[in-house]
């Protein structure tokens, strides 16, 4: 199959689709001084309308760079490119190869296309086209055409003949008096398509290649050093985008079953793969909706639980407080002035005002109605640790909540304390689980331009590495079985992305792990 070989130099800015072009003052300064800038181009480039309007491409893309017009000046002969370089006909010569001669007059810029020499013979010839030191015939090559400088060292081994035009090499190989012609792939085929010759057929890549390059009067250091940078500023992709346009090539019918087959191959595998993740979106969507399920039963048992075990606190917690009250207003009418008895009855009156507290975070917690607030997120923070405060208690963890004064996020109040008190119970059990000496949470609010970040951090020695890609994965857990199923950070990963619109992250610390969640920020006045 024939190939063309791109070879684009990208030097320091690699890959780059839209590289910047930066020029000295000194260099703006003379491009300020000119009108237009003259580009000489071989007539080759430019006889056929399409040759032509591919070249005029290729050159617009170089000077709108430097926002420069330009004008072109054919030219037939090498001798006559240098000549016109050196009475200042010329300031550019176009589609140049470097070679001994050309350095005599220019200075070539970077190669900006590299494009292989292929054989044009008749299609029934039986040698193989790619051995050509082998094949003891008479090769044909154009005058005065870059070709010659390439093949120069080769020349005297492979009985070459200098032609004056293609249609000379396409007459003579006709009559057999040449084997073949020796050219670019872009110059071959555009005149074999031109002609509709059937007879006549193209090889694969020869080992030669003609580098293209700009070049520039030697004597011109300036105006070299702007036509480099523009080189060195061209996308490859626009470069290839070009010759593509102009150079779509068919392919050989040896090879037609073979695309024909490997078509259908791809065709297969990509319909297989696809079936496949399918599959897998719609069993991660039954699992998710098994989840939901699963958690708003759960939640509908426990609100019905806590409204009716608020129902059997509160009725003694009120009467608890009218006995205090009522303590105290007989101490005052016997003039009894005990401090101990004071004390005391302020405890009472603390513990019970606590527990009526706990059982209000409780029912809000399990509260049905699901609207998004403003809040401040300390109040969120503290209403979620009096949930667990008891555990932690117990346990003899610390709790460190560092307050971030009057930072509010847009939230659902009750899906967030959900999440936090997941995490917090998580490294509570950590904590146990590893008997830590010490233990301890901190909570710690980090203000964003857009969002807050908050880090619940603990120091239970941090996350197996092994661990840390399938924690947040449905029913994994590292407790017993009879201890949960694994879904507690699954749904703390899924309410904090798809309810909150925020995300869910854990990652290791020095002493232990931290789970961040990022939140979308809101404004005291309720405006997002």
């Amino acid at each position: 199959m024939r190939v063309l070989f791109l070879v684009l130099f990208f030097y320091i800015y690699g890959f780059s689709n839209n590289l910047n072009l930066t020029l000295s003052k000194d260099e703006s300064k003379y491009l300020s001084s000119l009108n237009k800038i003259k580009v000489c181009v071989s007539s080759q480039w430019i006889k056929d309308k399409e040759i032509k309007s591919m070249t005029k491409e290729y050159l617009n893309l170089f000077f709108k760079k430097i926002d420069l017009p330009f004008s072109i000046i054919k030219i037939d002969t090498k001798k006559e490119i240098y000549d016109s370089i050196k009475n200042k006909r010329c300031d550019i010569v176009a589609f140049i190869q470097r070679s001994v001669e050309s350095e005599q007059f220019l200075k070539h810029t970077s190669p900006y296309l590299s494009e292989s020499l292929v054989l044009l013979q008749k299609a029934s010839n039986k040698e193989n086209p790619l051995d050509i030191f082998s094949i003891n015939k008479p090769f044909a090559i154009i005058k005065n055409h870059f070709t010659e400088d390439v093949l120069q060292e080769n020349i005297a081994k492979l009985n070459i003949t200098k032609l004056d035009s293609i249609s000379e090499a396409f007459d003579r190989i006709n009559k057999n008096e040449i084997f073949g012609l020796i050219d670019t792939q872009s110059i071959i085929s555009h005149n074999v398509k031109k002609r509709n010759f059937q007879y006549l057929s193209t090889s694969k890549e020869l080992p030669f290649k003609i580098k293209y390059s700009l070049g520039v009067d030697k004597n011109n250091e300036i105006l070299f050093s702007i036509i480099q940078k523009v080189i060195l500023s061209i996308s490859p992709k626009d470069i290839e985008n070009i010759y593509n346009k102009y150079n779509t090539k068919k392919s050989n019918k040896d090879y037609k079953l073979l695309i024909q087959f490997l078509f259908f191959s791809l065709a297969l595998v990509a319909i297989f793969f696809y079936f496949n993740l399918y599959l897998k979106e719609e069993n991660k969507k039954r699992l998710k909706k098994q989840v939901l399920l699963l958690r708003q039963n759960r939640f509908a048992q426990m609100g019905e639980m806590i409204e009716n075990i608020a129902h059997q606190w509160k009725q003694p917690l009120a009467q608890i407080n009218s006995s205090v009250l009522m303590i105290d207003i007989r101490c005052t009418q016997l003039d009894i002035d005990d401090e101990n008895i004071a004390n005391k009855l302020n405890e009472i009156e603390t513990m019970t005002t606590y527990m009526g507290n706990v059982i209000n975070d409780f029912q809000n917690f399990f509260n049905p109605k699901k609207e998004r607030v403003i809040i401040d997120i300390n109040e969120v923070v503290i209403q979620s640790f009096n949930i667990v405060k008891s555990h932690f208690i117990l346990h003899k963890i610390e709790f460190n909540h560092k307050i971030k004064s009057d930072l509010m996020i847009e939230t659902f109040v009750r899906e967030l304390e959900h999440v936090i008190v997941i995490i917090l119970n998580n490294a509570k059990d950590a904590l146990i689980k590893n008997s830590i000496k010490n233990p301890g949470v901190k909570i710690e609010i980090i203000e964003k331009e857009q969002t807050v970040l908050l880090n619940i951090c603990d120091n239970a020695l941090g996350i197996d590495p092994k661990l840390t890609e399938t924690i947040f994965e449905p029913y994994f857990t590292t407790k017993d079985k009879s201890q949960g199923v694994g879904l507690g950070l699954y749904m703390a990963k899924s309410i904090t992305e798809e309810v909150l619109n925020g995300k869910l992250r854990a990652f290791n610390h020095k002493d232990g792990a931290t789970f961040q969640i990022e939140l979308p920020k809101g404004n005291k006045d309720g405006s997002k």
